[in-house]
């Protein structure tokens, strides 16, 4: 996968990060007793405001509930911020238990207290005495079993994201989303970029999470081979790049809020809609004939990704290496000339004589841009 340029940070003052690493040790060790995941606490003074006086935004997730307190642009009244909550839904009539939204507040609140406690600390202060990199938002958080510093600038929509390892101190992990956007999702962070020095320093689960290890034979064996016969398929019909993405996946890292995106199909560095094939054909064919053809290969593709939905090749993924991806996350396979790669979020696997092959980290995939290296 590409490795566009990252710039490493450092720690720019050991006494501040070792005070910093205290503070953040302390919050996950009273959110870690909520016993759900993901968690988060951030606070940032101007989120995505230009006229700089969002001084009010902060935000807490415990599981799939979530608060957040803005002061965007939300009127000149009293009080000149807004605040909301979103708690974890029912998914079936078995789940709903009484008191579960009083619960949810509870933890809510007293993660608010956890975060309070952060501020009044001074954790930013330390924070911008302690490392290099984005100085806006600031954000702690427990995903993929690892605890996350990152440091991130709205505007700019990246930021900075730390690991702590003992008897070497704040690591820097690599580039990360902007995190405002993603409270309350069921992955809140995502990385455009990663250092690939820093996985070895990851817990056991963010490692499995990064570079997985198969944990169902019978799974591996099923995506494996649907995987090899749709690579094969797809390469019989065409020589152009191609990038068949699931369902839940965005084209790239700047497509805004997370969905529950269709199935789409790249073909040539053009999402192909089949109602406006003379538009986005790659070869743009200009003779009946050839139009033809053109049209035959287009549904022939699609149905290579139907046969992989069918599959319910996402949950197969799940199955096979844990932490089935959710929606916003991609899971895509790139295909061209000589190479065939699977792709969940960061993490790419060869494609190569009916086997996955992890083949290391690289950087947030962008489906609509269906070059890949072998």
């Amino acid at each position: 996968m590409r490795h566009r340029t990252m710039t490493v940070r450092r720690v720019q003052d050991e006494g501040a990060a070792l005070e910093l690493q205290q503070l953040i040790a302390g919050a996950a060790d009273r959110m870690g007793a909520f016993g759900r995941t993901p968690w988060l606490l951030a606070e940032a003074p101007n989120k995505f405001n230009d006229a700089t006086q969002d001084d009010l935004w902060y935000a807490v997730q415990v599981g799939r509930t979530s608060w957040e307190q803005s002061h965007f642009f939300e009127g000149y009244g009293i009080p000149w911020f807004q605040e909301h909550s979103v708690l974890a839904a029912e998914t079936a009539a078995d789940l709903i238990e009484p008191g579960a939204s009083v619960t949810a507040s509870d933890e809510i609140a007293s993660a608010r207290r956890v975060l309070r406690g952060l501020v009044k600390a001074g954790w930013r202060q330390l924070a911008d005495r302690a490392l290099e990199g984005y100085e806006n938002l600031l954000c702690v958080a427990w995903q993929h079993g690892q605890l996350w510093l990152c440091r991130t600038h709205p505007a700019s929509a990246e930021g900075d994201a730390w690991i702590w390892v003992p008897g070497l101190g704040f690591q820097y992990f690599g580039v990360c989303c902007r995190l405002d956007e993603d409270v309350g999702h069921a992955v809140p962070i995502y990385f455009h970029k990663i250092n690939a020095d820093c996985l070895n320093h990851l817990s056991d689960e963010a490692k499995q999470y990064f570079l997985p290890v198969v944990l169902d034979v019978q799974s591996y064996d099923e995506l494996s081979s649907i995987v090899q016969a749709a690579a094969e398929e797809a390469t019989a019909v065409t020589d152009l790049p191609l990038v068949l993405a699931s369902r839940g996946s965005p084209s790239s890292l700047w497509e805004g809020f997370r969905g529950d995106w269709a199935p789409r199909l790249y073909w040539n560095g053009h999402f192909l809609d089949i109602d406006r094939l003379e538009e986005l054909a790659p070869r743009s064919p200009s003779n009946p004939e050839e139009r033809g053809r053109h049209v035959e290969e287009v549904y022939r593709l699609s149905a290579i990704l139907e046969r992989l939905e069918a599959a319910d090749w996402r949950r197969l993924f799940g199955r096979c290496y844990g932490n089935p991806p959710v929606a916003g996350q991609v899971l895509a396979l790139y295909v061209g000339p000589g190479y065939a790669i699977l792709v969940r979020e960061n993490t790419a696997f060869l494609v190569e004589d009916g086997q996955l092959e992890c083949a290391g980290v690289g950087d947030f995939p962008e489906c609509c841009n269906p070059e890949a290296p072998p």
